[in-house]
């Protein structure tokens, strides 16, 4: 079970242990945290999701960042 949320503002990176401009985008759009429409963990959606008992692709370790992604592990 996972669901994406605003892909065009929560994009996939890769190569990118710690978000930064060298991470590659390679799905969805620019993440941009001070965009209200991307998901940071300030964000109401951020909050809501955590609480069901979700975690936050934009928190996975390794070398991927998925902003736009929440799952039971985050994967």
């Amino acid at each position: 079970v996972a669901i994406d949320i605003n892909p065009e503002n929560n994009g996939l990176y890769n190569n990118c242990i710690v978000f930064n401009k060298k991470c590659k985008l390679i799905q969805g759009g620019v993440y941009n945290p001070e965009n209200i429409e991307s998901i940071t963990k300030d964000s109401i959606i951020y909050k809501a999701m955590i609480d069901i008992g979700f975690k936050w692709g934009g928190e996975i370790k390794g070398k991927q960042k998925d902003f736009m992604h929440f799952s039971p592990d985050g994967y």
